[in-house]
């Protein structure tokens, strides 16, 4: 499943949400189309079985009959994924039960979805085998108007047919849970040291005198005044970007974009971490040049638009990930990273240098000045015709 087929189920969902009114209707239009994606074929009883029987075994020995909505299966005939589907806005986590009874039946099951067609929780048994765990390990709103598509695919990539693999999935789920567990460890120690003994000992380790509850006390607000600036610093030492080379995921430039701007607007911007970035007018006037470059090959004045962040000054088309050029000023040297690739970076002018494989871009043409820039015309063009393909 890809990004753009994961929104094409979200805008399916907000287009005929008014339609869906009960749970049948909740399987049809959003549910199984969701299966689909993973590359399951309901019509195949071979790998999806509709109203999954199964006999149970109650605390009296008594056996009773239950059925949960669609069950995948592996080519042995073994259930891989449970899926209960409740109509779009019930209340998922009173109506678990089910599902948990399938984890305690069937020793083979290890996975099972809860969804009422728009949020997916993703379960396991982590803690306890054949005991469903009470948390999701992941979960997803297709509701979400800040959901990372990309991230939340590249997890169900594990899910999907011919990649299901479980002890593997096994993993990437206690992989999932224990990130969890310290974004929100650590989040907490961040806003509030003294929450967390351990973290407010290891980061005042400098400290070698005796810690009297005076001294830890003025400690604790030393600590507080150094936790921002160290943020801070290390995105601005472009840190994102060399992590997200580091793990090969995607870098979508609107998640370091603070703001977009014309070049009418407020010259000021605030990224996310309230740092402030001042837009130079050297940037503005390396905007200027592009945009009139772009304007005199058939682009309209809308469509061209810029954000200012830490690491780079970008210069988009239409949209935020559709980026041309991404400018980086030095004192002695100018930046000018492309779409295009090394090899058509060809006819470079005097004293230009190019550097390939760079973590902003493809190619990176270095001019002495700005005034430079319409030497390297065609290829900030053949960049521009490289976002509209």
């Amino acid at each position: 499943m890809e990004a753009h087929e994961l929104k094409e189920l979200a805008q399916n969902l907000k287009d005929h949400r008014q339609f869906i009114t009960n749970e049948e209707t909740t399987k049809m239009v959003l549910v199984v189309p969701f299966i689909r994606k993973l590359g399951f074929d309901p019509n195949n009883p071979r790998e999806f079985r509709l109203e999954y029987t199964a006999d149970f075994t109650k605390g009296d020995n008594k056996k009773i009959i239950d059925r949960i909505d669609y069950m995948i299966m592996g080519g042995d005939n073994k259930p891989l994924l449970a899926i209960e589907a409740k109509a779009l806005g019930s209340d998922l986590r009173a109506q678990t039960n089910q599902l948990r009874r399938y984890f305690s039946q069937m020793s083979e099951l290890r996975f099972g979805i809860m969804t009422d067609g728009a949020i997916y929780w993703f379960f396991s048994d982590l803690d306890s085998p054949n005991v469903m765990d009470d948390k999701p390990f992941f979960e997803f709103s297709l509701d979400d108007p800040k959901a990372d598509f990309h991230k939340i695919c590249k997890f169900l990539k594990g899910f999907e047919k011919g990649n299901f693999a479980a002890d593997r999935l096994i993993t990437d789920a206690e992989n999932e849970r224990y990130k969890h567990g310290m974004i929100v460890r650590l989040t907490a120690a961040l806003k509030d040291p003294t929450k967390d003994d351990l973290f407010l000992n290891w980061i005042t380790s400098d400290y070698k005198g005796k810690r009297t509850q005076r001294v830890m006390e003025r400690l604790t607000e030393v600590a507080k005044e150094a936790i921002e600036p160290a943020i801070s610093n290390m995105i601005s030492d472009d840190f994102i970007e060399k992590l997200r080379d580091k793990i090969k995921a995607p870098a979508p430039v609107d998640e370091l974009a603070v703001e977009t701007k014309q070049p009418s607007d407020e010259k000021q911007l605030t990224n996310q971490n309230s740092q402030k970035i001042i837009t130079t007018e050297e940037e503005l006037a390396v905007f200027e040049a592009v945009r009139k470059m772009l304007i005199e090959n058939g682009a309209s004045a809308d469509d061209i638009i810029y954000t200012d962040t830490q690491p780079y000054f970008s210069i988009f088309y239409k949209k935020s990930r559709d980026w041309i050029v991404r400018f980086v000023s030095r004192r002695k040297e100018k930046h000018f990273y492309l779409r295009l690739p090394p090899e058509e970076c060809v006819d470079l002018p005097p004293g230009a240098a190019l550097e390939i494989n760079q973590q902003f871009g493809p190619s990176k043409i270095t001019l002495e000045n700005i005034g430079q820039i319409d030497l390297i015309k065609k290829h900030i063009l053949r960049s521009f015709e490289l976002v509209k393909i």
